[in-house]
């Protein structure tokens, strides 16, 4: 019995994501595709530094493929076990390799974390505003990195707006605490103060990137309560490197009520002649605003 519940479960996993994408075509509708990637943090040598020379190129892939028009990406990081490294290869890599985004909320290292960039099609939007903001109980406030090697977590924002002009949307990316359910909530809530105002007003609001949590868990629930609905996913998101996921999507996109969603949610599993870009399965939602 146990054996036939994992071949039923490990199946689930296989087919509840997707392969492939339409086009994104949303421009056209005054719609836009939004999406969230996990990047999974590397080191300057070592293992993981050479694992992402083997992936890095179908992680770019797997981002042109998306062609998303607002992209979240979380742990974009070299980390060499200090507190602060001034060098991002990652960063650097993706802003040489996709010329047609922008990066918003990044700025001079010891000044502003860039772990968590919000891409942009620059063929669409202006940048107007970007930001970042730490959870509660950090230690520091600009370091992504405590002295101990945990994690400052924080959330990277950004207020855009199409080229034409039309109402600014407000665009959130986080990335909360994996051990703690308790710093989950904690962070949830700040973003909720955060968004608050903007959703009472009826302004566009998104919030992407790694929950860390169930979307039925009580950090989600935090959210829902601000307004934000959470896009419909079927299937892991996380999958530890081998594509096979052991519980349902932990990286997620919330939008105002000014957003209506085309369809679910797709979690894009794809692999590049075998080789996976990272142990996060991208998110991909297509809204239309009102």
């Amino acid at each position: 019995m146990v054996l036939r519940l994992l071949v039923l479960f490990v199946a689930f996993t296989i087919v509840s994501g997707c392969t492939s994408l339409p086009p994104n075509n949303q421009g056209a509708v005054a719609g836009l595709r939004v999406a969230s990637f996990n990047a999974l943090y590397i080191h300057p040598s070592g293992p993981r530094y050479d694992a992402w020379l083997e992936r890095r190129d179908a992680f770019a892939a797997t981002i042109q493929e998306i062609d998303a028009d607002i992209l979240a990406l979380q742990e974009v990081a070299t980390v060499d076990g200090q507190p602060f490294n001034a060098e991002n290869l990652q960063l650097d890599f993706l802003m040489e390799r996709l010329p047609q985004y922008g990066f918003a909320a990044i700025g001079p290292p010891g000044a502003v974390p860039s772990t968590q960039p919000i891409l942009y099609r620059k063929d669409r939007f202006r940048l107007i505003d970007e930001g970042f903001y730490f959870f509660p109980g950090q230690s520091d406030p600009v370091h992504p990195r405590r002295a101990d090697g945990r994690q400052n977590r924080y959330a990277s924002w950004a207020l855009f707006q199409y080229l034409d002009g039309g109402a600014p949307i407000q665009v959130h990316n986080f990335h909360f605490d994996h051990r703690s359910g308790t710093r989950r909530q904690e962070a949830a809530s700040q973003i909720a103060e955060f968004v608050a105002g903007a959703i009472s007003r009826g302004e566009p609001v998104l919030a992407l990137g790694d929950l860390n949590a169930l979307g039925q868990s009580p950090t989600a629930a935090i959210l829902r309560k601000t307004g934000l609905a959470f896009s419909e996913l079927a299937g892991p998101t996380f999958h530890f490197g081998t594509g096979i996921g052991a519980f349902p999507a932990i990286d997620h996109l919330l939008f105002s009520s000014r957003f209506k969603p085309v369809g679910r949610g797709v979690v894009f599993r794809r692999n590049y002649d075998g080789q996976l870009p990272s142990d996060h399965h991208p998110v991909v939602q297509d809204l239309i605003l009102d």
